[in-house]
């Protein structure tokens, strides 16, 4: 008799680990999406040194830089080391089916 097939070994931590690592750009660029809808994109006027009207004002456009410069910095990274991980998940997988 010969041996079962070996289970996949990452079959559902890789699933799990894609859908992680893509949640966080999703995330990041829901958070922008609502700070822009929200109108807070016109209070970023303080980055060039003109007074904002109010601190709430100065508070919600350092809000939306922040969320800015988060999502253009951090979400490409997340997504390419997403589909890094999902591409090398697949080669140990062959490697190890052979």
């Amino acid at each position: 008799m010969s041996a079962p097939p070996p289970a996949e070994p990452f079959a559902g931590s890789r699933l799990r680990a894609l859908s992680c690592a893509l949640l966080l750009p999703a995330t990041l660029g829901l958070v922008l999406l609502a700070f822009h809808l929200l109108g807070w994109r016109e209070h970023t006027s303080i980055l060039s040194g003109t007074y904002a009207g109010s601190e709430a004002a100065a508070l919600q456009g350092l809000a939306y830089v922040i969320a800015w410069f988060t999502f253009v910095v951090v979400a490409p990274i997340a997504a390419l080391s997403a589909g890094i991980y999902s591409v090398a998940q697949r080669g140990l997988r062959a490697k190890l089916e052979s």
